[in-house]
């Protein structure tokens, strides 16, 4: 099974000196499009890919293939973060605005602006795959509301019901009406008579 990423993630496991991380590093495979990755993880299910939760949450909801009909995702995440890697400002010897760069950031940290903005990116996408899914049970909708086969069901019975009560109510209301029961009486008087 092929794996990688990002080059950046690469340097993870290229300066370890952990064996395992070594091996990782050796056959680890520099990815430039992230989409046409989780393509081969998904769909062809021959690529294991390290990227972050945001990226991934993008991926999938701009990205059809990633899910099926139903919306359960074609692939496998851990439950847990397995590296945590911190923001960092990289400049060169002597930058003078470093100092406030720093200071920003952890403005930031302290305030919860990060968190803040992952909670709008997240609604963002899950409004945006919610719009894909709609899409895709449009395509692929295989069912036709109320055709003339439905007929031929239960919902002949229904109409059937339906239809009988509502001739039963109109019966009933005329018969009990006082005009109408006037002139059963005015025509029983009359077979008496007659008879």
């Amino acid at each position: 099974l092929k794996f990688g990423g990002f080059e950046e993630l690469h340097d993870l496991f290229y300066n370890s000196t952990d064996p395992f991380d070594y091996r990782i590093g050796d056959q680890w495979t520099d990815i430039t499009n992230i989409t046409e990755a989780m393509i081969d993880v998904a769909v062809h299910r021959n690529f294991s890919l390290l990227c972050s939760r945001l990226e991934l949450a993008h991926i999938s909801g701009i990205t059809p293939e990633l899910s099926d009909s139903v919306g359960n995702y074609k692939y496998y995440t851990f439950t847990d973060n397995v590296f945590s890697v911190p923001i960092e400002t990289i400049a060169l010897r002597g930058f003078p605005f470093m100092m406030e760069f720093s200071t920003t950031i952890t403005i930031f940290k302290q305030s919860g602006l990060n968190e803040g903005l992952r909670q709008q990116f997240g609604h963002f996408n899950e409004r945006r795959r919610a719009r894909q899914l709609r899409a895709l049970l449009k395509e692929k909708s295989d069912v036709n509301p109320l055709s003339s086969k439905h007929l031929q069901g239960g919902f002949l019975a229904l109409a059937l019901g339906y239809v009988s009560g509502t001739l039963a109510l109109i019966v009933e209301v005329i018969v009990n009406c006082d005009y109408v029961q006037n002139k059963f009486a005015q025509c029983k008087r009359r077979v008496n008579l007659l008879s």
